[in-house]
């Protein structure tokens, strides 16, 4: 299955996993993670109950998936991360998007 993440700042990629069965806990995932590399952009950053400040704070220097890809890690569910990957025709390939 392929989940992917979008939105007006041009922060795109793709979730590939096998287990269908985790795509509520991918999306969720998705949404904890890049929620995190955008307060990491603040002044006055909020933890989190997955990471403490000073873990959000390093967060903006790496790539927009890396907290998701964290939290991915942590919760056990294999997966390879993509850029936004498309067919011949330039259509997005994904099964859903968050």
């Amino acid at each position: 299955m392929v989940i992917g993440y979008t939105d007006e700042n041009e922060c795109n990629f793709v979730i590939k996993f096998d287990d269908e069965t985790k795509a509520d806990e991918v999306k969720k995932a998705i949404q904890i993670g890049i929620g995190a590399w955008y307060e990491a952009a603040h002044d006055d950053i909020q933890p989190n109950e997955y990471w403490d400040k000073e873990d959000i704070e390093g967060f903006y220097d790496c790539g927009y998936a890396e907290p998701t890809m964290e939290l991915l890690d942590m919760w056990g569910i294999k997966h390879e991360v993509v850029d936004i990957e498309n067919d011949d025709n330039g259509n997005v390939i994904c099964d859903e998007l968050v």
